[in-house]
């Protein structure tokens, strides 16, 4: 018996079987859309924080303008807030221009791109092994997990999802140039990565990563075949290194100019204020931390303060004796690649952002997990399917029900730690209810307070901060602020006093003692501190502002004049 045909002699029967898995294909994805849609839609009705959200856009003189030529090109060389990544800064400027500051449109575009990069995970573990619902578990699993809540819900964070973008697109055009080869598929990888590299320098270790696909699942060496069942020719191990080499160029390139932004921004601490012993110590027990959130996803905080000083020797050690024995069983595993793919594809990942290289105070992120754990979900989700016996009644059905059970305990996390992100005062009381000698929270719960107009409780906060962290430089310059809205100005002298002494090049500082000193009427002390600002900062409107107040006052009209006019001009 013959099938009928089709023009162009195909069996009916085939074409009917491939439409119906195309109907199931885009029914999964538009489901996978929707759910991740509906669970970070709430973020959409979300203010800025305060946290760089000021930095990267509120108070961004050239982002707040939207898209222009002057933006395009300060986007390309600025090296503003110790980053590199012009496609970043072109986001949030053509989202100023579409929206101006509304917020909530704002992060509605990061969960319009977050919610792609999750389909689009898919697509690319699909087209890899041609695995169906394990590749749609791994994907939802990545969309739906609480720890990505923060590159999704904090907009100053557009950085990760962006470069998520097209590290998933660099994993579809990867996988389409080993399929079909041709160097036009090969250019288009190297161009997605840097594309990439220009959103966040995150994704460094694309080349790693590729390598790992290259052994699972596209299975390009000895030492597993191809997953999807394709019959592949192997490539010699020297040919996938030089395959590698322009992408390393580029990672090379996107390290060397993230060094020196980082360094210009003095966000790079130095051995002496952090050993190395410390940074390692920090780096194993961040890796299980990293694991252990993954796995239990509880007391999740914008930021976790870092320890100055070595950890326990018990915490080191345990993290140690926890990745060796990790690392041995999944190399052990031998006719599981995927493990250890899975598993070094986490470690990998994290390696820039680990802390060897130590940048900012933060001892470990939430937002570094959301490329990583792409590996962690792989490796679990395809150990659960071939651990699970071919033989148990309904193993389809028990799969389904334990794989949207553990997804809907995610969801339900994911939905209240969206929730967290509510505005600033949510989320720093949520992070110190979760942290202790939590600093910079203190500090920017301070500075949320203060515009709030609650400078008292504002005043408590900064103390609390400087107490954790006396050296706090902008700590003091805003309880100054904050005392002098109360009236407590010689207090507040008293802190920008030791503001500066800590920093002396602080403009702003320099620009608030000008102010409590013109309020005393010592108008030359302060007509000094302006003109320093003014000389550490040029385009201070305020500084400018305020000296020609000063000098106004002082008779002195012609300067005044000069300075109200370029006052004007910096901020109109």
């Amino acid at each position: 018996m013959r099938f009928a045909e089709i023009p162009g002699g195909r069996p009916m029967f085939s074409s009917m079987r491939d439409a119906i898995r195309r109907y199931r294909t885009f029914l999964a994805t538009l489901a996978l859309a929707v759910t991740v849609l509906f669970l970070f839609f709430p973020a959409s009705g979300h203010e800025f924080i305060t946290l760089d959200d000021t930095d990267y856009i509120l108070w961004n003189p050239i982002v707040s303008q939207g898209i222009t030529w002057e933006g395009a090109g300060w986007a390309v060389t600025a090296l503003h807030s110790s980053n590199w990544h012009p496609l970043t800064w072109l986001s949030h400027m053509l989202d100023v221009t579409c929206f101006g500051m509304d917020a909530g449109r704002h992060h509605l575009v990061s969960i319009l791109i977050h919610t792609l990069n999750t389909v689009l995970l898919f697509f690319a573990l699909f087209r890899m092994t041609g695995a169906f619902w394990r590749s749609i578990s791994v994907a939802a699993l990545f969309g739906l997990h609480p720890l990505h809540v923060e590159s999704v819900a904090w907009v100053a964070e557009r950085k990760d999802v962006l470069s998520g973008l097209f590290f998933m697109l660099v994993l579809l055009s990867y996988e389409r140039y080993i399929r079909h080869g041709g160097v036009r598929r090969y250019i288009l990888v190297v161009i997605l990565f840097a594309l990439g590299l220009m959103s966040k320098p995150m994704i460094v270790t694309v080349p790693f990563v590729m390598l790992l696909l290259d052994v699972w699942p596209l299975g390009r060496t000895p030492l597993a075949p191809p997953v999807d069942g394709s019959d592949r020719k192997l490539v010699p191990w020297r040919h996938l290194f030089l395959e590698k080499v322009p992408l390393l160029g580029l990672t090379l390139g996107s390290c060397t100019i993230t060094y020196i932004a980082q360094q210009r921004g003095d966000a790079i601490s130095d051995f002496e204020s952090l050993s190395f012993g410390a940074r390692m110590s920090n780096a194993l027990v961040s890796y299980v931390g990293y694991l252990g959130k993954a796995l239990w996803p509880s007391s999740l905080a914008v930021f976790y303060p870092h320890s100055l000083i070595s950890l326990p020797w018990w915490q080191t050690a345990g993290s140690t004796i926890i990745l060796i024995t990790i690392t041995l069983a999944v190399l052990l595993r031998l006719g599981r690649s995927y493990l250890a793919v899975g598993w070094f594809w986490f470690l990998g990942m994290l390696v820039p952002v680990i802390g060897v290289v130590q940048v900012g105070s933060q001892a470990m992120a939430d937002r570094y997990t959301y490329l990583p754990l792409i590996g962690l979900f792989t490796a679990a989700v395809w150990l659960l399917a071939d651990t699970t016996p071919a033989n148990l009644p309904h193993r389809a059905k028990i799969l389904g029900v334990f794989t949207i059970t553990i997804l809907a305990v995610l969801s339900v996390g994911s939905r209240s730690q969206v929730n967290n992100w509510k505005n600033s005062l949510t989320l720093y009381s949520h992070t110190l209810s979760v942290t202790s000698d939590n600093w910079l929270i203190h500090y920017n719960l301070g500075l949320a307070l203060d515009r709030e107009g609650r400078s008292d409780d504002a005043i408590a906060h900064f103390r609390e901060a400087l107490r954790i962290n006396p050296d706090h430089a902008e700590a003091h310059n805003n309880l100054g602020v904050a005392l002098e809205k109360v009236g407590r100005t010689d207090e507040a002298i008293t802190h920008y006093t030791e503001a500066l002494r800590l920093r002396p090049n602080y403009a702003l500082a320099h620009n608030n003692i000008g102010v409590s000193l013109k309020k005393l009427g010592r108008m030359e002390e302060a007509v000094a501190h302006f003109r320093e600002a003014l000389r550490i900062r040029s385009d201070f409107a305020f500084a400018h502002y305020n000296i020609a107040d000063s000098l106004a006052r002082m008779g002195r009209m012609d300067e005044a004049i000069a300075h109200f006019r370029e006052a004007r001009r910096l901020s109109p």
